[in-house]
């Protein structure tokens, strides 16, 4: 809400506002049009094609009602990128850049032309520093919180008073307080008092309580639901309660979760999860034939300290107490045990991916590990490290490159239950899921994924990879290796993937997924 209007970013009325610019007095008009360009014929053959077609027909017909000729546009040679996706941005960035510095020796005429003063010098000149850096930040308020407490957000928000503004920490606390997922809408506002400057946070907070429901296919789970039931702050200092169930043929059970952004030690969140959990993998006999599915039941509570780097990285540590069930199944036979875990926990994430499994652009690295000491009560001590890599690269409009890669270590009496599993088809195509089975692992993939038609892509992918019983064992020359092609397209549903692998040995898999796990 905005003087009285509702206003809504939703690329559909007066997308080039040039009469909205003129109704603030501006002299010159300056314009840049990033609309998106006219959809080829073969990107509307199916029926959400169409309907995209149709959207921006009708979309088109309605800006001509408030259509206005700018005094200098600005065009950028943006080439297929659409105005709906968020990705390439430094190229963005570029063109952009290129396009205005072609069109500075018309809009400095117009300057001229419409009398306003110093028009070289300003276009020539640099910058001047904004006024705003530097002054000192005399009192920070919240407006427009009304279950979330001022001092919650404004600890959050973790903007100090006294020391001069910065814009870059500015634009940081800010990202961090939308990350939280409190808030529906936050910004900032800046007024003058006579000790410096009054930081105003205006907020409207979400809804406390929300619902998610998931639902998915694949080769190797068979059906999957997931419903989650969330409740944003719980105890009002900003923490966010959860309860997460899940129900598959490779796993059953629930977990109940708290996080919060304000530990006990400054500049620390937290998070608490306690969970059951029956984990089924399936094993194979030497003929790679399914045998039965094993049964361990997990059962714990893990304690952990957590600290955010922005949006994109996240360190953390902590403890786990829990205990490990094994059941006989026929088939396999594992003896029925109960194992005691008392573990440290660590972990680092760093991820700039756009999509988790299917990324277009940025990376992610992730390194896991577990210490089970038998000093704090384990019935079998042992260390565990889990590391992965994904990236993914655009190679042109239609074309995608992406990495994988999976490293798992450990030491001591690892149990089988906690085997690394690695298999296909993302890792090692022509492999069923998880059915290499071991105590250390290596494994990596290069994948390319080309847009056909709409949303439509083909695929190609080429991994290997293994397991040791020992770390020097490890080695190329052991590695077993797939090839794969299939198609994926990115439905209303979720993704739906079918992919035909073949392995060493000239043996072949159909593998398929729909939905959102």
């Amino acid at each position: 809400v905005f003087e009285g209007r509702r206003l809504v970013d939703g690329l559909v009325v007066d997308n080039l506002p040039v009469d909205v610019a003129r109704g603030f007095g501006a002299p010159v008009v300056v314009a840049v049009d990033v609309a998106s360009p006219p959809l080829e014929p073969d990107e509307y053959e199916s029926a959400l094609g169409v309907a995209e077609q149709v959207t921006n027909l009708l979309t088109e017909r309605r800006n001509e009602d408030f259509a206005e000729e700018p005094d200098v546009l600005i065009r950028p040679e943006l080439g297929k990128h659409s105005t709906s996706k968020y990705s390439d941005l430094d190229m963005l960035i570029e063109r952009g850049y290129e396009a205005t510095k072609v069109a500075i020796p018309e809009i400095r005429a117009k300057l001229e032309a419409a009398g306003v003063g110093g028009t070289q010098s300003a276009l020539t000149s640099p910058i001047p520093e904004r006024v705003l850096d530097g002054t000192p930040i005399a009192e920070v308020v919240v407006r427009g919180n009304d279950r979330m407490s001022e001092k919650a957000l404004r600890r959050t928000f973790n903007i100090p008073i006294g020391p001069g503004f910065v814009l870059e920490r500015g634009l940081r606390a800010f990202d961090k307080i939308e990350a939280t997922g409190l808030l529906e809408h936050a910004w900032m506002e800046f007024e003058p008092v006579p000790e410096g400057l009054r930081i105003v946070l205006v907020v409207r907070e979400a809804p406390p309580n929300r619902g998610d429901v998931g639902a998915a296919y694949t080769e190797w789970e068979k059906a999957r639901g997931v419903l989650r039931l969330l409740n944003r702050n719980t105890f009002g200092f900003g923490e966010e309660a959860s309860l997460l169930l899940v129900a598959s043929e490779a796993e059953t059970g629930g977990m109940l979760s708290l996080r919060g952004d304000m530990a006990f030690v400054r500049g620390f969140g937290y998070g608490l999860d306690a969970f059951i959990l029956s984990d089924r993998p399936r094993f194979f006999d030497d003929q790679d034939d399914a045998v039965n599915r094993a049964d361990f039941e997990r059962r714990g509570l893990d304690a952990v300290l957590q600290v955010s780097v922005e949006r994109w990285g996240l360190m953390e540590g902590g403890v786990r107490f829990g205990t490990t069930r094994t059941r006989p199944t026929a088939g396999i036979g594992l003896p029925e045990t109960t194992d005691q875990n008392r573990m440290l926990l660590a972990s680092v994430v760093v991820d700039r991916m756009d999509d988790l499994l299917w990324p277009s652009s940025g990376q992610r690295l992730a390194v896991h590990a577990w210490w089970n000491s038998k000093d704090l009560g384990a019935t079998r001590p042992f260390w565990r490290v889990h590391g992965e890599g994904r990236l993914g690269q655009r190679l042109g409009q239609r074309t995608v490159l992406q990495l994988d890669a999976v490293v798992g270590l450990s030491g001591d009496d690892l149990p089988l239950y906690d085997w690394f599993r690695i298999g296909g088809p993302y890792l090692i195509p022509g492999y069923f899921h998880e059915q290499l089975k071991g105590p250390q692992a290596l494994a990596g993939a290069v994948s390319l994924r080309y847009r056909v038609v709409s949303e439509l892509r083909v695929l190609v992918r080429a991994g290997a990879g293994n397991v040791f019983q020992t770390r020097d064992m490890i080695g190329l020359d052991e590695l077993r290796w797939g090839v794969g092609v299939g198609v994926m397209y990115p439905s209303r549903v979720g993704p739906l993937a079918l992919e035909m692998g073949w392995r060493d040995g000239g043996t072949s898999l159909v593998s398929a997924s729909l939905g959102w796990n």
